[in-house]
């Protein structure tokens, strides 16, 4: 049986945020390009479901930024509950929409 594995409540240095922006980034994108193809294949379902993993994945940017600027352990506990938090993920979701209807 596989062990449980702890999740990181501390800090990361700064070249780890930026690796984790980056391979965020470039999920994401490999994510909306598979959505992409599964929606030209009317694969409605499986298109949705990838199009919402690659808002997390997304997500995950602003988040690591926002990680990238605190000191606070309280602060770092909270920022990394957001990480988890899919709600929190997908406010990029809510931010392009409200763009989108201005327009």
């Amino acid at each position: 049986m596989a062990k449980k594995l702890e999740q990181w409540k501390n800090t990361l240095a700064v070249e780890k945020i930026v690796e984790g922006m980056n391979a965020a980034s470039s999920n994401a994108r490999r994510l909306l390009n598979d959505a992409s193809a599964l929606f030209d294949l009317e694969r409605y379902p499986s298109a949705t479901s990838l199009a919402i993993l690659a808002i997390e994945e997304a997500g995950k940017v602003s988040i690591l930024r926002e990680m990238s600027l605190l000191n606070d352990g309280k602060d770092i506990k909270q920022i990394w509950h957001k990480y988890r938090s899919h709600t929190e993920k997908n406010m990029m979701w809510v931010f392009l929409d409200a763009i989108k209807k201005r327009r």
